[in-house]
């Protein structure tokens, strides 16, 4: 029986890389998934793709360091389904640029993508599951936050307050039935990844994990999964490194 059945679920950044690869390894255990993304054709893409397959999704176009966008997506799915049970949020960019040079819209660029976008969707998401006392919220972080990266401090940073934002929503949300954990994955092969990494950081990470080759997104689904599930009932609060072994945490 798959995972998932009837489950509703909703996957930002989901129109690439580790976020496509959410939505469909999620249809295929059962859920109906919303593809939400910034690129409206690219989550377009992808729920076409699943309900080709013979799943359910439709796709969302979002901003999610905007309220307004959020609340609107969030109502239309609630219109349309009449609930949420998973939220996982994906929605990240990384620009590569050595610390000093920085400026103050890039940081907040990226802080508001990855980490503010998190808190807004968290936030608007757990509401509604907070009126049923139930439901999963997944944050994807990274591993850099354990061991650091070079030309990305302001992606590291809002990284690390995945970590801690999962950490302090999880006390608060708990009471109310609703399981908050975070994953993080090691440098992957997206085609983000591919256009801004070299091969030298490939190698390095290769090298430095006790899995010593590549992580592809869909190392990354079966921890989705098995966080979405009822099998993680009783854990909240965590993050599970998914990045071959690179650091203990």
């Amino acid at each position: 029986m798959p995972r998932l059945d009837g489950k509703i679920a909703v996957i930002t950044g989901g129109g690439s890389g580790i976020g496509r690869a959410f939505c469909r390894r999620f249809s295929r255990e059962g859920a109906n998934v919303v593809v939400a993304d910034l690129d409206g054709t690219s989550a377009q893409v992808v729920a076409s793709a699943i309900a080709a397959e013979g799943g359910g999704a439709r796709a969302a176009t979002v901003n999610v360091t905007a309220r307004a966008e959020v609340d609107a997506m969030i109502s239309e799915v609630l219109r349309e389904f009449g609930q949420i049970d998973v939220l996982i949020n994906n929605a990240g960019i990384y620009p590569v640029v050595p610390f000093w040079e920085i400026t103050d819209d890039e940081w907040d660029r990226v802080i508001n993508v990855n980490l503010k976008g998190t808190f807004l969707c968290s936030q608007v998401v757990a509401r509604k599951m907070m009126e049923r006392k139930a439901g999963k919220i997944i944050n994807i972080s990274s591993g850099t936050f354990m061991v650091g990266a070079p030309l990305c401090a302001h992606y590291v940073a809002a990284k690390a307050g995945i970590i801690g934002l999962t950490r302090a929503m999880a006390r608060e949300l708990g009471p109310y039935g609703i399981n908050v954990n975070g994953i993080a994955p090691g440098l992957t092969m997206t085609d983000t990844a591919l256009a801004t990494r070299t091969e030298d950081e490939f190698g390095a990470s290769r090298r430095t994990r006790c899995i010593s080759r590549d992580e592809y997104p869909e190392d990354l689904v079966g921890a989705a999964v098995f966080l979405a599930s009822p099998d993680s009932d009783f854990i909240t609060g965590q993050t599970l490194a998914v990045e071959g072994g690179r650091a203990f945490w």
